[in-house]
């Protein structure tokens, strides 16, 4: 994993997703434990102002998702988002995706 050694890895805090005005996607592992982890997301993604905002958990995945078994869901999900700013077609929501790719909405 590649990180420029300037760059601070600590900030998203729910003070920093109030001001964030454009769309977002998050993709976390369901083992994510990095970072303060999963379990720190509902409120993340909630303090984002922007409609357009996607959350994917993905299945057996920790936080080195592009090491790991599941990074092909990662790369998948990143490549839609990227080109077309939705994935599956979706542009806000939470999400989850199962070993199989199966993407299954989540209730908040």
């Amino acid at each position: 994993m590649r990180v420029r050694s300037n760059t601070p890895l600590w900030g998203w805090n729910p003070s920093v997703a109030s001001r964030i005005t454009i769309s977002v996607l998050i993709i976390a592992g369901e083992f994510d434990t990095g970072g303060g982890g999963v379990q720190d997301l509902p409120e993340l993604y909630d303090s984002v102002p922007n409609p357009n905002k996607l959350w994917i958990k993905v299945q057996c995945a920790g936080h080195f998702m592009p090491c790991e078994s599941q990074r092909t869901v990662l790369h998948h999900v990143a490549k839609q988002w990227l080109k077309h700013g939705a994935v599956e077609g979706c542009t806000r929501g939470r999400f989850f995706v199962d070993n199989d790719g199966n993407m299954f909405p989540q209730n908040p």
